[in-house]
């Protein structure tokens, strides 16, 4: 269930952070918006990497950081623990 629970928050942060880019795309002056969406993209990509640590790629060009094809060595992150 941590997993689950993990990538959960990845991917709420993730939506943060897209969210955050469409509305700096009409307000790019807002400093205190900027401001937030740099917390917001570290906060994701700290979410991300510690996934990734303990239960593998997310994405297929993360696996391309291995020396062979890792990518289908793990549950896929949309499938359940195998």
């Amino acid at each position: 269930m941590e997993r689950m629970k993990m990538l959960e928050w990845v991917q709420a942060l993730c939506f943060v952070v897209v969210d955050m880019e469409l509305y700096l795309d009409t307000h790019p002056c807002d400093e205190e918006a900027l401001a937030f969406y740099r917390d917001s993209v570290e906060n994701y990509e700290k979410a991300k990497r510690k996934f990734e640590e303990m239960y593998g790629p997310l994405t297929a060009v993360k696996s391309m950081d291995c020396e062979r094809w890792a990518w289908a060595d793990v549950p896929l992150p949309w499938e359940g623990v195998r």
